[in-house]
């Protein structure tokens, strides 16, 4: 409700913002972290696996490849 009442006044001055590549990396590798290791719990839970791939592959791994993807593609949005 706050973001709809705030956007409805116009802005004279508004400038695209401009993300930087170390934002791009640390803000995707925090919420990679987080979305990743909801989807690990629940998958270890559902299929009561006790492995160190699902740590280390599918959470911590996928999360690095999410940041490296926005990094690079942070570098060509510049």
């Amino acid at each position: 409700i706050v973001g709809f009442t705030v956007g409805t006044f116009a802005v004279e001055d508004r400038k695209p913002p401009l993300i930087q590549p170390q934002q791009a990396l640390l803000g995707a590798f925090t919420i990679a972290l987080l979305h990743n290791g909801l989807v690990v719990i629940f998958l270890a839970l559902q299929t009561e696996a006790t492995n160190n791939f699902l740590i280390y592959g599918l959470w911590l791994g996928s999360a690095a490849y999410t940041a490296g993807v926005a990094y690079i593609a942070s570098l060509f949005m510049r």
